[in-house]
């Protein structure tokens, strides 16, 4: 994975080509619930599908897809460039080839990884 700008895209269809999608919308279920059922559809069956929540399962979140294996939790933290903290969540379901993948991730965005299971609010809310 290649580390360019991320932008934030609005027109789903356009993520067809990503390798990677952050999910990062209000704290919803039904908001999230419609955007990983969208990602899953949209998205090559290998692009891992993450969420930004703080206080959403990320299980519950995994459900929506057929990827349960490739869903995962990157919680960075407010505000994003001066905090160094990102929660990398696991789920039971995710691979964890995924997650080292997904820890790694972090150390380049410059980030400041900590391991959590999914739990309510993780471990630093």
């Amino acid at each position: 994975m290649t580390l360019q700008r991320i932008q934030p895209v609005l027109d789903r269809a356009k993520l067809a080509a990503c390798d990677f999608a952050v999910e990062a919308a209000t704290e919803k279920l039904e908001i999230k619930a419609g955007i990983f059922r969208d990602l899953d559809k949209i998205c090559r069956p290998e692009v891992i599908i993450s969420s930004n929540t703080s206080s959403i399962s990320i299980t519950k979140l995994a459900a929506f897809t057929r990827r349960p294996d490739k869903v995962i939790g990157m919680h960075f933290f407010n505000p994003v460039p001066v905090m160094k903290l990102v929660e990398v969540v696991k789920t039971i379901a995710t691979d964890p080839a995924v997650y080292e993948e997904m820890v790694a991730f972090g150390a380049k965005l410059g980030k400041t990884p900590v391991r959590a299971h999914d739990s309510t609010g993780f471990i630093v809310n």
